[in-house]
């Protein structure tokens, strides 16, 4: 393919923005592979003719760029990159957290789409030294790397909150120990092997499937206008 292997570059220019395995993709991003990533798996679908149709009911910029955060623009981005790990939450099913494996993968949904609003709001970090045993990146059992939570009692309510919140339509009960067990998963636990291809995040300009998504939506507003 004229497009694959493409790569991802090391970030050398910013040390203090070195986490995860220090490629140019997210700081929330624990994805190890080298190369421009997709996925398979997604409970979205691509935009349609009257996703992009519709976007010309908007009236302001302002309305306009909260309109297409999924529908023309968000789900092209989401489809593309994809989802890779949602089965590390499956032992979680007899732990009680989840009642079905079908819920432990809308689950897993909610998380790659909150994460970043977790690492922004300082709830967690990704570690700085992670590395991969040996050299396959497809296997998420040679992933170590890990995230970083506030442990503090104001850290923990902080998270029961937000898995209240964010989490309650898959959660089995919530209970505080549900939570408890759920919140050291992705502290302690392998969250960290729940991954989502670059076009999801900010390296998704790497992909050369970025390219016509932003210009399609730009040239769609011009016309509007």
């Amino acid at each position: 393919s004229l497009w694959a292997y493409q790569i991802i570059e090391h970030n050398t220019r910013f040390p203090d923005m070195r986490y995860g395995y220090s490629y140019m993709r997210s700081p929330w991003s624990s994805n190890p592979s080298p190369y421009v990533s997709r996925f398979t798996y997604t409970e979205q679908t691509l935009p349609t003719c009257s996703d992009h149709y519709d976007t010309f009911d908007y009236d302001t910029l302002s309305d306009y760029l909260n309109g297409i955060e999924l529908g023309a623009h968000g789900n092209a981005h989401f489809v593309t990159g994809g989802v890779f790990g949602c089965d590390v939450l499956e032992p979680l099913v007899d732990e009680g957290v989840f009642s079905s494996i079908d819920d432990t993968y809308g689950f897993c949904q909610i998380w790659v789409l909150k994460t970043k609003f977790w690492y922004r709001d300082y709830i967690v970090t990704m570690r700085d030294d992670c590395y991969v045993e040996g050299d396959d990146y497809t296997d998420h059992n040679n992933f170590n790397c890990g995230l970083i939570c506030d442990d503090s009692t104001e850290g923990k309510e902080a998270v029961y909150e937000i898995l209240k919140a964010d989490a309650k339509l898959y959660l089995a009960e919530a209970s505080d120990e549900q939570l408890e067990i759920l919140r050291q998963f992705i502290c302690n636990g392998n969250m960290h092997k729940i991954i989502t291809g670059d076009q999801f995040i900010s390296s998704s300009a790497a992909d050369p499937a970025f390219w016509p998504i932003h210009p399609t939506l730009e040239r769609l507003y011009h016309a509007k206008l």
